[in-house]
């Protein structure tokens, strides 16, 4: 029996729609390589974006403002004299390297060591810059956070840099500041307007007459390296005098005390002067100048002298003996001694007398030997032709060590006459 046209089987309905469905094939590429390629390129880009981000992000932090402060911005340090009554030395900056902006900028950071919002050191102005056997050096000074002036001394090299010395500035303004040079040597940056030619350690001792090593002072006021004493540095302090050029003359200027470790030098108990007019000894400090000076000193018991070479008195042969002499104008505020001294053979200077005097006399008799042996001299100022003994002439000269022909006697005197015989002056004859 056959079924009605309206019918159909499930047979032949799947048959139907499955042979009427279009066909479907799946869209894969035949080579998948190039997609892989692109993706992983993409994927390339951004990890270098990102990791090129990262290190701007680090620089910016970290490097980029070090390495800006150091090579290109301006140091925090001012270059011009600080003003008056700021408690800083009213010096100008000076050396070959005032405008090397890097070792100066490098050499203050070492120094402040501190954030910027809250630094060690403010107001730090620049005294010196220079080029070193080891360096620059760089000394700087400013206000600490007690208020207080301070200073110190920045060794720069190889792009870093390290404090040596720090120490308070000291009122009044110091004569020099002290900078070594190597083990064996050191300079001295003097003062501006000291105008210094020769800087000389001195070495005491009598009868020797040289000073001890010296050196010449360059225009901007640092000396030339003076050797020391010592082979290795040492805390010892040394006197030192400073000598300048005043009216053609090679003359005393100043004298200071400096040590090793020290940045600032000081004071000395027996500062050298130029001669007084009149007088016209070269007045530069030697070995039995100090000592007549130190033991002047201690005669009279204060506590600093300032001394002035008159001159040296003949040398001169007596009883055998050789016989050295000098003569010193001594003050202390406004009190004025003379000061004579002597050598005579192997002793040490055994003749020393001191004399207070109102004013600078214009001829200086000195004895030694319980008196039995008598020196003069005139200054400058007595141009003095002869010099006579107790009314008799005893050298045709105007400076000379005699022995007495009459010791003992008492009320005489010491007389410099000119060509013409008239007197110039006189000095009465130590007892």
């Amino acid at each position: 029996m056959s079924l009605p046209d309206t019918q159909e089987s499930a047979t032949e309905t799947l048959l139907r729609e499955s042979f009427a469905a279009p066909a479907r094939t799946p869209l894969v590429p035949v080579d998948p390589r190039p997609a892989i390629l692109a993706l992983d390129r993409r994927q390339r880009r951004r990890f270098l974006a990102v990791f090129v981000a990262v290190v701007v992000i680090i620089l910016a932090a970290v490097g980029i403002p070090a390495v800006t402060t150091a090579l290109s911005a301006d140091p925090a340090v001012a270059l011009e004299a600080p003003a008056a009554g700021s408690g800083l030395l009213p010096w100008a900056p000076r050396g070959d390297r005032v405008t090397d902006k890097t070792a100066i900028a490098v050499a203050e950071r070492s120094w402040v060591r501190r954030a910027e919002a809250d630094p060690a050191v403010r107001d730090v102005h620049l005294l010196y810059a220079n080029t070193s056997s080891e360096g620059v050096w760089v000394v700087l000074q400013g206000i600490d956070k007690n208020g207080q002036p301070t200073a110190a001394q920045i060794r720069y090299a190889a792009g870093g840099a390290f404090v040596e010395w720090a120490a308070k500035v000291p009122k009044p303004a110091p004569l020099a500041i002290y900078l070594p040079d190597g083990l064996l040597a050191t300079r001295l940056l003097f003062a501006p307007g000291l105008a210094a030619s020769k800087v000389t350690l001195r070495e005491d001792g009598w009868p020797a007459p040289d000073a001890g090593p010296s050196a010449g002072v360059a225009a901007d006021g640092l000396s030339q390296p003076v050797p020391l004493a010592t082979e290795m540095p040492s805390n010892d302090p040394f006197d030192f005098d400073v000598s300048g050029i005043r009216g053609g003359r090679l003359v005393p200027i100043a004298s200071g005390t400096a040590a090793y470790g020290s940045l600032f030098t000081t004071s000395n108990a027996i500062s050298i002067s130029p001669p007084p007019a009149g007088w016209s000894s070269d007045a530069l400090p030697s070995g039995r100048m100090i000592s007549l000076a130190k033991a002047a000193r201690a005669q009279l018991g204060v506590r600093s002298l300032d001394v002035a070479e008159l001159g040296q008195f003949t040398p001169a042969t007596v009883a055998g003996k050789q016989v050295t002499g000098e003569a010193l104008l001594v003050r202390d505020g406004g009190r004025s001694w003379l000061v004579t001294g002597f050598a005579v053979g192997d002793d040490t200077m055994p003749c020393v007398r001191v004399e207070a005097i109102a004013a600078v006399p214009n001829v200086v008799a000195g004895s030694c030997q319980s008196g039995s042996v008598h020196a003069l001299m005139g200054s400058a100022a007595t141009p003095a032709a002869s010099l006579w003994l107790a009314g008799s002439k005893v050298a045709d000269q105007s400076s000379v060590t005699v022995a007495d022909p009459a010791p003992g006697t008492a009320g005489r005197h010491l007389q410099a006459r000119s060509a013409t015989g008239q007197p110039l002056g006189a000095a009465p004859i130590p007892n």
